[in-house]
């Protein structure tokens, strides 16, 4: 029993890793600490951007393995250092395995409200504008086209669309916003407006957690973040080319 939960909080702990974005190693080598802390025991984890697996042998007992399948990820950085806490004290026996696997079942993702972060998706915007020297008339008036991203991706939450689907259309509306505000507002850049507005879209983390999985030596988790950044630039690039294609007679 002892060592069936020792597994199943182990699991919990990478699922829970892996949903909030953190690197492949670091879920592994998460894993394998809760796993350490029963002694006598031979214990294997393994983790991909996918699924988690992990099993323990017990001297004349079957091997015990538990596998979970993820299908969702995003960024949760607070999910991840409560993940840390806990299999510390699980190594140092601050806590029991079961106080373990409570505590990381009652882990929350603690986001942020829907409204401060479409507004920080507009401010972003608006920001970039600025590093890429634009004007500040330029940057107010790309808060429009910010507004117009939020709209999609808000559509592509409420009916659960795949990334790929939802970049692409996102970056079609803003290349067509740039063109439409062109058409209101002559002096403005739309280059500026149009490249700034991309930048939530930009997968960031993806390409930061390949580098870091191809670093460490995990080339097969660090080859399958590099292909969803890959993904998710092309979906960009295609989006803008089909703005362009559907108004770019009107710059």
């Amino acid at each position: 029993m002892e060592h069936q939960k020792c597994l199943e909080t182990a699991i919990l702990a990478g699922e829970i890793l892996i949903r909030s974005g953190a690197e492949t190693y670091r879920v592994e080598e998460t894993m394998r600490y809760i796993l350490s802390a029963i002694p006598s025991v031979m214990s294997e984890a393994f983790a991909l951007p996918t699924g988690v697996f992990a099993s323990i042998l017990v001297e004349n007992q079957p091997v015990i393995t538990l596998v979970k399948r993820i299908d969702k990820r995003g960024i949760n950085l607070s999910s991840i250092s409560e993940v840390n806490v806990i299999s510390r004290e699980v190594v140092s026996s601050v806590i029991s395995m079961n106080e373990a696997y409570d505590r990381l079942s009652s882990i929350k993702p603690k986001a942020y409200s829907r409204t401060i972060h479409n507004l920080s998706i507009a401010f972003l915007i608006a920001g970039f504008v600025l590093l890429l020297n634009g004007s500040l008339f330029d940057s107010l008036i790309s808060l429009i086209n910010g507004i117009f991203l939020i709209l999609v991706l808000e559509g592509a939450r409420k009916i659960e669309s795949n990334p790929f689907i939802s970049t692409l259309v996102g970056a079609t509306v803003i290349t067509i916003g740039a063109i439409f505000l062109k058409s209101i507002f002559k002096a403005i850049d739309t280059d500026v407006i149009t490249i700034a507005s991309m930048m939530p879209l930009v997968p960031g983390t993806a390409i930061t957690n390949a580098i870091r999985d191809t670093l460490q030596g995990d080339y097969m988790s660090g080859s399958a973040r590099a292909l969803e950044a890959v993904v998710i630039a092309i979906s960009i690039a295609i989006g803008v080319a089909c703005g362009l294609g559907l108004l770019g007679g009107l710059l």
